[in-house]
């Protein structure tokens, strides 16, 4: 009776043993499993952190890079190369420093020529031209006279690139500013009178003076 009262109290004692073991065990594992999961939130947080320093400091680098494309621009000095199609003439300016006249005389019959031609020019730019069509006097018309008589139909067309790197720095376009300083004829019907007289109707003209500071405005 004593003996199976010790096995008893052995398998209890044993029984008891396995439960805290299965309860330190559980515990042990609970507490790991807690631990690595608290571990891989901080790992996933410090990448996501890190990323976010490097967008930030992607985009500090952008702006500064821009900031300096930006600023080293208005003081920039380049190497332009013009191309210009004018009927009939033209003289450019950069502000107000003549760069180039058109090369064939304004009394060309039908003259639309290219005119190809590079320049240096410090930032900011302002391009200016002064544009002449052919006329035989102030009414405006061309070969008077003859069968061929008209009006004009003058024209510019002009792009600047960069001469060394080939981007488009300008392109003549609706953008640009014009004034024009000599209308004629202002009644059409001067086209087709036989003996057209500057100042007379049909064949009136209108002048105004140039202004003396467009180039720089």
């Amino acid at each position: 009776m004593q003996e199976n009262k010790s096995k008893i109290n052995l398998i209890s004692l044993v029984s008891v043993f396995f439960v805290i073991l299965l309860l330190v065990l559980a515990f042990y594992i609970y507490s790991n499993k807690k631990i690595t999961a608290e571990n891989k939130n901080i790992e996933t947080s410090k990448i996501i952190n890190t990323k976010e320093e490097q967008e930030v400091s992607e985009t500090k680098e952008s702006s500064k890079a821009t900031s300096s494309i930006s600023e080293n621009t208005i003081s920039k000095t380049v190497k332009i190369k013009a191309d210009v199609w004018a009927d009939n003439w033209f003289a450019f300016y950069v502000g107000d420093k003549l760069i180039k006249e058109d090369s064939v005389s304004i009394n060309t019959e039908k003259s639309f020529n290219k005119e190809s031609f590079t320049f240096e020019a410090t930032y900011p730019l302002q391009f200016n031209f002064v544009v002449k069509d052919y006329k035989a006097n102030d009414t405006g018309l061309e070969y008077i006279g003859t069968e061929r008589q008209q009006m004009g139909d003058g024209g510019l067309i002009a792009q600047f690139t960069n001469a060394e790197t080939g981007e488009l720095i300008a392109v003549t376009d609706s953008n640009w500013k014009s004034k024009v300083i000599h209308s004629a004829p202002l009644d059409t019907a001067c086209e087709k009178n036989k003996n057209p007289v500057a100042g007379t109707a049909p064949c009136t003209y209108k002048i105004i003076t140039e202004p003396s500071d467009w180039k720089s405005t």
